[in-house]
Parts: C-alpha cells; structure tokens; sequence
C-alpha cells in the first residue's frame, strides 16, 4: 500500500505495533508524519477501518499532508485491483469515503469536536467560543493575573511579599507582572 523506505528501529516499532496506543514524538523533519501515516496504511491492511482510529498532531499541514498521503495510497491500491478482488475494492472504496470524517486532525482541533459534541457531560455552556484573538488572550491574561496578584497582597505571605521585593521596585510591581506574564507565555508555548 505504499513505498519502500529504510525505516529506523524506533520508527519500525512505531509503525508495527498494535493493540496499543503509542506516541511518536520526534524533531521536526524527522519523519514523523511519514511513520504515522505507514502506521495509519499498516492498521488498514489489517483490516482495521480508518473511522476506528484517533490520529492527532500538532498542525493543520501535518493532519492534511496525512490524510492526502492515505488517500493517494488508499487509491493507489485501488487501480492495482484487479476485477477479481471485488471484497477488497469494495472495502478500500468505504474506507476512501470514511477518510474525510476520520478523526486525523490536530490536538485543539479534537478537543474542540469532543466539547462541542458532549458540552452536556462536563456542563459546559453549548455557546462557548474560542479565544484566538492575541489581543483578548493578552487582555484576559492580564485580568486573571491581577486578580490573582490581588488575592496574594490581601492574603500577606511572607514568599510572595518576598517574591515582589526581588522583581519590583517601592513604585510598582510592574518587574514581577512582567515575569509572570512571559512565565506564562514560555509555558504556553
């Protein structure tokens, strides 16, 4: 179902192993996308179908790069049927159509369908929205940590007075806002 590449160890451990869920972490241009989608081809021919698999990863181009290169090898299979293998073309042809509402996408992309199509479970309001504007995140940021930084004055604590002193100034603590906020940024990114 698709070419034949020098595979490492690791990335043949990673393709072959089944009854389990794995992990492929990896630099970038290291061939992860590639594994998975010969992981993807490999469960296929064991005749496990593409709607039963969560493949998610980190960008949009990596979901649809992979999704292309199952379709091009699902087709490729396709044309070198012969008439006589009706079954099998019957299931490669389900499993064409099945790829466009597979779960290949990436990670936020799945959170949002699994709380969009279950809000009702973890009681959240249905008319929720994304925050994706730099702006606002910085905004709601700011609110969050002022409120949290006023919580902290009123509770009198010796760490967090002592925490101030050394990133601020008798003015204002505008040295330990800006720590915090790229602490923030550096664990968000």
């Amino acid at each position: 179902m698709s070419e034949k590449i020098n595979y490492t160890p690791q990335q043949q451990a990673a393709i072959q192993t089944s009854g389990k869920n794995i992990l492929v972490a990896a630099s970038a241009g290291s061939g992860k996308t590639k594994v998975l989608v010969e992981r993807v081809l490999n469960l296929l021919q064991q005749q496990v179908e593409i709607d039963r698999l969560l493949v998610v990863t980190f960008t949009k181009a990596a979901a649809a790069e992979m999704k292309e290169r199952i379709e091009q090898a699902l087709q490729a299979e396709l044309a070198q049927l012969n008439s006589k293998d009706v079954q099998r073309k019957q299931w490669l042809l389900q499993q064409r159509l099945k790829l466009k509402t597979a779960d290949i996408s990436t990670i936020d992309a799945f959170c949002l369908h699994l709380v969009q199509q279950y809000y009702y479970v973890i009681h959240l309001d249905p008319v929720f929205r994304q925050l994706t504007d730099e702006t606002e995140r910085q905004l709601l940021a700011e609110d969050v940590w002022a409120q949290v930084r006023e919580k902290r004055y009123g509770q009198q604590r010796p760490a967090f007075e002592q925490l101030t002193q050394n990133f601020s100034n008798d003015r204002s603590d505008d040295g330990l806002s800006a720590v915090v906020m790229k602490v923030f940024e550096y664990a968000n990114a």
